[in-house]
């Protein structure tokens, strides 16, 4: 667990770091696969993305990755129902320090990840800078040869003016 988008109280992280740790004590015997992880030490937040997560696998529906909670629920999802990691686009690596190997549980590397911008926030901002990346690369593609086009022009304009 890490401060989220509020470093101004330690405390905070000492509690939720307690929280984890006494449910893990207390349930150890019963955490044996991802189900009864997020039964006994997730949230209902985890439990719902992990469910949602696991149907888009099914389904072969993309979704986007955003940030250290829908990554922890990832990893377990990926547990779950392998053929999730396929369909899930990474947004950003949150700097929360649980981020990278929630990915690795879920067999991601960080390299994977476009968006390196330090965010913790919880409110999907990485989602949203994803999905315009997104849309200017299918931009791209579908205007490769316009561009390609625009490109030729350009560059023979640079040499009508050197000459």
């Amino acid at each position: 667990v890490g401060y989220g988008a509020n470093p101004a109280f330690p405390e905070v992280i000492q509690r939720k770091r307690q929280v984890i740790a006494d449910a893990v004590r207390k349930y150890k015997e019963f955490l044996r696969t991802p189900q009864d992880i997020i039964r006994y030490v997730g949230g209902f937040d985890i439990a719902a993305l992990c469910g949602a997560m696991v149907r888009c696998g099914e389904l072969r529906i993309p979704f986007v990755l955003d940030g250290f909670i829908t990554a922890v629920a990832f990893a377990c999802a990926a547990k779950i129902h392998p053929d999730v990691a396929r369909v899930m686009i990474p947004s950003h690596l949150s700097k929360e320090p649980g981020m990278k190997y929630a990915l690795a549980l879920g067999g991601i590397n960080e390299d994977e990840v476009p968006i390196r911008a330090g965010l913790a926030l919880g409110e999907g901002t990485g989602a949203i800078l994803e999905l315009n990346i997104l849309r200017t690369m299918l931009y791209t593609v579908a205007h490769i040869d316009q561009m390609a086009h625009l490109e030729a022009e350009a560059m023979e304009a640079c040499r009508a003016k050197s000459s």
